[in-house]
């Protein structure tokens, strides 16, 4: 999410692009950070996120029981 918030004020910075909106466009993690990023630019007009998450604890969940079995909830609870 760091990465973004600096390439979108970049991106304002330069004034290249003065008149276009700005749109972000995110599959898996790049969609929970599309949605995090609102908070730090409303100026943003449209997101699409694809698979995204509401937390990232729902992806360290989905990925460690992959790993570990259902041993993840009690590692996730400790």
């Amino acid at each position: 999410m760091i990465d973004l918030d600096y390439s979108l004020s970049f991106v304002e910075d330069s004034g290249n692009f003065p008149n276009l909106p700005i749109g972000l466009f995110g599959h898996s993690w790049g969609a929970y950070c599309d949605c995090g990023v609102l908070t730090y630019h409303p100026e943003v007009k449209a997101v699409i996120a694809c698979c995204g998450t509401n937390s990232s604890s729902d992806i360290f969940e989905i990925g460690g029981k992959e790993q570990a079995g259902n041993f993840i909830y009690a590692m996730m609870h400790l």
